[in-house]
């Protein structure tokens, strides 16, 4: 199935039917079942925001490498990204444009240590939030049930 997507690709854009409105889940449902994609590649931030994030009713699918990553957004459906913007195999900025690639974009939070002019292009390409490492967890999983009580937890692959 082809879908409208006004943004420039050389890939044809993939995506399943939509569900009818009724059938999509409201804020609760969503946060329970939310299919998170967790891209981080330092043990100690990936492992802390997985339990926080598990421990908050969130499914989370974790990759330390940006490639496999984009190989999963490719193959399967999410409901929101939180990437870092360092990382083995592929950046933050790959797995961001990979998100954006679908038929229906994904919420996405980048996490990095980069300076204002980095945050500023990743913005430009369309990450909806950047956090500056530290941060405490609690701003993630705010983010998170924000973005999906809002609705924008529909990116089926």
């Amino acid at each position: 199935m082809q879908c409208r997507d006004d943004r420039p690709s050389s890939e044809p854009v993939r995506c399943a039917p939509l569900a009818a409105p009724w059938a999509l889940p409201g804020p609760v449902e969503a946060i329970r079942s939310a299919p998170v994609l967790l891209v981080e590649d330092e043990p100690l931030i990936a492992v802390t925001l997985e339990d926080d994030l598990a421990e908050h009713g969130f499914a989370v699918r974790h990759s330390g490498n940006g490639a496999h990553a984009v190989q999963w957004l490719q193959d399967g459906a999410f409901a929101a990204v939180i990437t870092d913007l360092r990382l083995p195999g592929a950046d933050g900025f790959a797995v961001l444009q990979a998100a954006r690639r679908r038929c229906r974009p994904l919420p996405v939070l980048v996490i990095t240590a980069s300076g204002a002019a980095v945050i500023h292009e990743l913005h430009r390409r369309g990450a909806d939030a950047v956090l500056v490492k530290p941060f405490p967890n609690e701003h993630v999983i705010a983010w998170l049930r924000a973005q999906l009580a809002g609705g924008r937890a529909t990116g089926g692959a």
